[in-house]
């Protein structure tokens, strides 16, 4: 909905878990009663302890979006901000390659380990990164690789 403000009253507090904490130790909301058009109800918060609070949402005379919840107790509510998904990650392909990479990275040093049997000696660098080379290759599908395992098997 949306409507001209015409009445914004501060209408108390009441300690709440999502309250705003106090020195005290206790957690308060702060209500306001609004009225927007032909609708009257409280509006609740832990981010505004006044109406003259510089981005407080409901300014009188200015016209705003909002929701009404009617009832015993009615409520003025913010609308609720339209979700739109992520169209991918910052960095695209380049971020994705380096996952791989990095990941491709540990797989071959814990395979060389692990062929090594207790002696770190005979693990080279050039080695560790032909076999990542190959993992990332195989991961990525950049050339026609052989799958890691038939890769192993034919050295």
């Amino acid at each position: 909905m949306r409507g001209t403000v015409t009445s914004v009253s501060a209408n108390g507090t009441f300690e709440s878990q999502y309250g705003l904490l106090q020195e005290n130790g206790k957690k308060l909301m702060f209500k306001f009663e609004i009225t927007i058009g032909d609708h009257t109800g409280e509006y609740s918060t832990n981010k505004y302890i006044d109406k003259e609070a510089q981005d407080f949402p409901f300014v009188q005379g200015v016209e705003t979006d909002y929701e009404f919840v009617d009832g015993q107790y009615p409520k003025i509510k913010l609308p609720k901000k339209d979700f739109t998904a992520s169209k991918g990650s910052v960095g695209g392909d380049a971020v994705q390659l380096m996952i791989v990479r990095q990941s491709s990275l540990k797989c071959a040093l814990d395979l060389i380990r692990h062929n090594a049997i207790g002696d770190d000696s005979k693990i080279k660098a050039d080695d560790v990164e032909e076999l990542a080379g190959r993992f990332t290759a195989w991961v990525m599908n950049t050339e026609k690789a052989k799958t890691p395992t038939e890769e192993l098997m034919s050295e």
